[in-house]
């Protein structure tokens, strides 16, 4: 019996995980390129724990292409960016023809991946929105 309870309990654990990882939100389509969101606990060893936002690009064309934006932030309602785009939150992705890139947690900077909180108790910073701005896509 306690076999049986164990196998089911790995079978729900394990059906729970894979959920998780489809739980994407289109967020925008630009010339044949797909960006989608997803919100992610990152708990790596090296790291404080956090909540974040992973993306997930899509090439659906046939051509080797580059996607790039400004990523605008608000923290607490305030914009933290400002309102001119600067080099540190200027992103480029180049994807090849029918590829997807996923961001996960190991790499927790970089153009496909933003912070949203630290778990912390003490953390009372916390992302309120986010936009990709200027977006382009071009031939690579």
């Amino acid at each position: 019996m306690n076999r049986i309870l164990i196998v089911l309990l790995s079978i729900s654990i394990t059906a729970v995980s894979f959920g998780q990882t489809d739980n994407w939100t289109l967020y925008k389509t630009v010339e044949g390129v797909e960006v989608y969101t997803q919100e992610v606990e990152c708990l790596e060893n090296k790291l404080p724990d956090q909540t974040a936002y992973i993306l997930k690009v899509v090439n659906t064309t046939n051509k080797n292409l580059q996607i790039e934006w400004d990523l605008a932030i608000w923290y607490n309602g305030k914009l933290a960016t400002g309102t001119e785009p600067i080099e540190e939150n200027h992103h480029l992705v180049t994807i090849e023809k029918n590829e997807t890139i996923i961001g996960d947690c190991a790499t927790p900077r970089g153009a496909l991946y933003i912070i949203k909180g630290f778990k912390a108790a003490s953390s009372k910073t916390k992302l309120t929105k986010f936009e990709f701005q200027n977006i382009k896509v071009s031939k690579s």
